[in-house]
């Protein structure tokens, strides 16, 4: 350990696509003073972000840093603080953070790092493959384009067993502001867009497989104490959390946890779930935090929950965030259709109660194509290219 009150393992890895420069920092001079995984990239950017760029600059970086109990017992501690300059952010592009869950922040400890730096913009598609303190870019040309859950499989097809991979959609290859990066386990660092910075980058894939561990001060006690903490975790919240949902068949779905050594799984796992948009497809995947509203209950009338569970795969396969779509977009749609105004554009009929035009919208937004350029760029820029809706923008986008 490198420090008396946190478990790290001494070294933070950067990356420049640009050059192809790897190097190694040490951990030690930030520790004593910075909290957590986020307290140390908030540190670095001070250091690392130059004034005036923007969140698509190469110069801007893209940094991971996973919690200091990360890697250890500690229950519910997989959590991964993705941090840099936020092209959703608005009116500026900002500093911010989001986080994701999985296994991917622990296998990069195992890796024998306490974070990561990207910068720079590589020339062609790349995927940054760590394995035990080696770092190599590869040549990611024929992943470029596929949805993430393909890139997340053929990668580990290509790679082998005990790899943990995050990669992009093609939201973030076509710079949607609030594209997302997500892990294999479809747990997404939602907010920021930092699924764009990626694409922004041409790095469509981050894989990491390592073989060490995390050492801690007292194991014995630490193991003491993360069995005391599942317990009254079991206790007040019990150990699974399914929905009462009676679609998808119950019988193909199981509790899941959103984030390594959570004892409690809030999210579903559903199994070859028929598809009812694409009639010829099933669907395996998971539903976690706000997923669940794309059945309709939230949004502009219930669709139906295997409605909403393709839809929910369709997003997540592409790439897009669920929050903007689903607390931004459509709520702020539905009030200006209430108002007569925005009912089309570009000849396209915004029906918001059919589950073919949310394919549609989803697509076009992935893509930026046609209209879905404009809402490619998120309800508050999209409010002022279009013209209409801005005096309802604060009520669904407050924070931003």
């Amino acid at each position: 350990m490198t420090s008396r009150t946190a478990p790290w393992v001494g070294q933070i890895l950067h990356v420049d696509l640009s050059t192809g420069a790897i190097e190694a920092l040490p951990t030690t001079p930030y520790v004593a003073s910075y909290l957590g995984g986020r307290g140390l990239a908030a540190r670095l950017a001070w250091d690392l972000i130059p004034p005036g760029i923007g969140a698509f600059d190469p110069a801007n970086p893209l940094m991971f840093f996973p919690g200091a109990l990360v890697g250890t017992p500690a229950p519910s501690s997989g959590r991964v603080t993705v941090t840099g300059l936020s092209p959703q952010a608005y009116p500026h592009e900002w500093y911010t953070r989001a986080n994701l869950g999985g296994h991917w922040g622990p296998m990069l400890k195992y890796a024998g790092y306490d974070g990561l730096i990207v910068t720079g913009q590589a020339a062609q598609p790349t995927v940054l493959v760590i394995e035990d303190g080696r770092t190599e870019l590869r040549d990611a040309s024929d992943l470029w384009g596929l949805g993430l859950v393909e890139t997340q499989r053929r990668l580990v097809e290509r790679l082998g067993g005990g790899w943990r991979v995050i990669s992009i959609g093609p939201a973030g290859e076509h710079c949607c502001r609030y594209a997302v990066l997500a892990t294999s386990t479809e747990s997404a660092a939602g907010q920021g867009g930092f699924g764009a910075v990626m694409g922004s980058k041409n790095l469509k894939a981050i894989a990491v497989r390592g073989s060490g561990g995390v050492g801690v001060a007292q194991p014995r006690e630490m193991l003491r104490r993360s069995r005391l903490a599942v317990e009254a975790i079991a206790r007040r919240y019990g150990r699974s959390a399914l929905p009462s949902a009676k679609e998808p068949d119950p019988q193909r779905r199981r509790p899941t946890p959103c984030t390594y050594q959570c004892p409690s799984g809030c999210g579903v796992f559903y199994e070859d779930a028929p598809g009812v948009i694409h009639k010829d497809r099933t669907y395996s995947g998971q539903q976690f935090c706000c997923s669940p509203g794309f059945s309709g209950r939230w949004t502009s009338g219930d669709m139906g929950d295997q409605v909403g569970f393709e839809l929910t795969q369709i997003c997540n396969d592409l790439g897009v965030n669920h929050w903007e779509i689903l607390f931004g977009l459509i709520p702020w749609l539905m009030r200006l259709q209430q108002r007569g105004e925005l009912l089309e554009l570009e000849g396209d009929r915004f029906n918001l109660t059919d589950p073919a035009f949310w394919d549609m919208f989803l697509h076009r937004i992935a893509y930026r194509q046609g209209w879905g350029d404009v809402f490619a760029e998120g309800g508050p820029r999209a409010a002022v290219i279009l013209g209409v809706g801005q005096d309802l923008i604060a009520e669904y986008y407050p924070a931003w």
